[in-house]
């Protein structure tokens, strides 16, 4: 069922993803194309706990074998 703010119960298209509610549109979309070519940016990687990558740029192994992606 539409509401006028998207499906009964689904966000609308305007809102923003979990955790980004402080970034403006415009930012949040320079975040695609920064990651789009391989980059994060520091504001998402400070939010996720790091990059995930060693100073050589090659993943970071868990004792179990995995790596954050």
């Amino acid at each position: 069922m539409f509401n006028g703010s998207g499906l009964a119960g689904m966000p609308s298209i305007s809102s923003k993803p979990p955790g980004m509610e402080k970034f403006s549109h415009e930012q949040i979309l320079k975040f695609a194309e920064m990651l789009q070519s391989g980059n994060i940016p520091p504001e998402l990687s400070a939010m996720l706990g790091g990059t995930g990558v060693d100073a050589n740029g090659k993943p970071i192994i868990d004792a179990e074998g995995g790596a954050v992606i």
